[in-house]
């Protein structure tokens, strides 16, 4: 789950910052890989349709790793059958632990079909996209007007009227102004996609530990669950039978 969520979050920064970011700069995080997409969990709205023969590429668990599973989940048995007769403890055991080998492809099934929610931008993300290109267009068009003006000065050419804005020539406030709060604007952003990044990260987790509870609820409680309830039946037919 760590390994997921960070790469949640991870790629949730890089997309986000590839939208909001200063486009002259930006494309420069296209060489960065994108973590999901590297553990083959950027399924998109076909995720749930592929999780029947795809796997990911999380990493599997190790052998401490799958030794811990292991020790917890007896534990757990023994707690539950802490009063019962030796014979029903031990049934009880056994039934804990009679699907941990199913559990490492349950897992990896259940965090492919799990909705991470990052494989779209926030919709203020691709706002900021439209005012970004738009700021460098006004670049542009402030830059070739001036080396417009400097080419017909350079040509002896008369020099055409130039608009004035708040004291400054309406070329050089354009390629300034678009070049300056462009890059003030993709500053502020990465505030905000800290934050946006964070929040889906945070919903990723909640989203994995459901998952994860429900394949341990199938696979370890509900076996034990059934002895439980069969040592619970004996009981009582014992009690009506003693009457």
């Amino acid at each position: 789950m760590p390994t997921v969520v960070k790469a949640v979050e991870d790629s949730t920064r890089i997309r986000a910052n590839r939208a909001t970011g200063w486009p002259v700069t930006a494309w420069l995080s296209k060489l960065k890989p994108d973590p999901l997409k590297r553990l083959h969990l950027d399924l998109g709205a076909a995720g749930k349709q592929l999780t029947g023969t795809a796997r990911t590429s999380v990493p599997k668990a190790s052998g401490v790793q799958r030794a811990r599973v292991d020790t917890e989940v007896r534990a757990f048995a023994d707690h539950l059958s802490d009063d019962l007769a030796q014979p029903w403890a031990t049934a009880v055991r056994r039934a804990s632990t009679s699907r941990l080998t199913d559990l490492g492809d349950r897992l990896d099934r259940a965090v492919a079909s799990t909705d991470l929610g990052a494989e779209r931008i926030p919709v203020w993300a691709g706002l900021v996209r439209v005012l970004q290109w738009l700021l460098i267009m006004a670049a542009i068009v402030g830059g070739l007007w001036l080396a417009l003006l400097a080419f017909g000065s350079y040509a002896r050419l008369p020099e055409p009227p130039t608009p004035e804005v708040w004291g400054f020539a309406l070329p050089t406030l354009l390629f300034l102004g678009g070049i300056l709060l462009g890059i003030l604007l993709a500053l502020v952003c990465r505030v905000l996609v800290g934050l946006t990044a964070r929040r889906r990260a945070a919903a990723a987790n909640k989203r994995l530990r459901a998952a994860i509870a429900e394949v341990s609820g199938e696979l370890v409680i509900e076996p034990i669950e059934t002895e439980l309830s069969a040592y619970a039946s004996m009981r009582s037919a014992l009690a009506v039978a003693l009457k």
